[in-house]
């Protein structure tokens, strides 16, 4: 009996963890589109792959590098980002609209906690150094914050219409 309840709240816990849009340690996010099994786990991908994409500028700019030792690998940073997101994006294309809804959700959900993590302050000060210095690669730093929009083919097409014909989205 006793074990039976256990089982019931630790489903009950999981359940309410993965409907919140937090894992449990031990249950990580979908990797690869393949491997997000429902509109929740793929939005939940999205946002992960974005903060991770974030984690990863702010790992390049937060010694506030000479631009010129950072251009290039931020280019290449980008395109490496982008080719993930497209993936993402072509299998949420395939939803139903109802289901993408549910995938925006998801999103929302872990692009909200960027704000609260330890690096986000600075990555913040990193971005700003280069408004006078480089003002043209802080653009290039600041378009990360909207990289996820390469999962959303619609809003792609609307607010990077030469983007997404380069990149064969119709």
């Amino acid at each position: 009996m006793k074990r039976s309840i256990c089982i019931v709240a630790i489903t009950i816990l999981l359940f309410l963890a993965t409907a919140c849009g937090d894992r449990p340690s031990g249950i990580s996010a979908p990797a690869a589109p393949d491997d997000a099994r429902s509109p929740h786990d793929l939005g939940v991908a999205i946002g992960t792959l974005y903060i991770k994409a974030m984690e990863e500028v702010t790992a390049l700019i937060k010694d506030k590098p000479d631009p010129a030792d950072i251009k290039l690998p931020l280019q290449a940073l980008k395109k490496k980002y982008i080719t993930r997101f497209v993936k993402f994006g072509e299998k949420k294309e395939a939803l139903a609209q109802s289901d993408r809804g549910t995938v925006d959700a998801a999103l929302r959900l872990q692009m909200n906690k960027i704000e609260h993590v330890p690096w986000y302050k600075t990555y913040n000060d990193a971005q700003m150094h280069y408004r006078k210095i480089d003002p043209e690669l802080r653009e290039r730093i600041l378009e990360f914050n909207i990289i996820s929009q390469y999962a959303d083919f619609e809003l792609l097409k609307k607010q990077a219409p030469d983007e997404a014909r380069r990149l064969g989205i119709k």
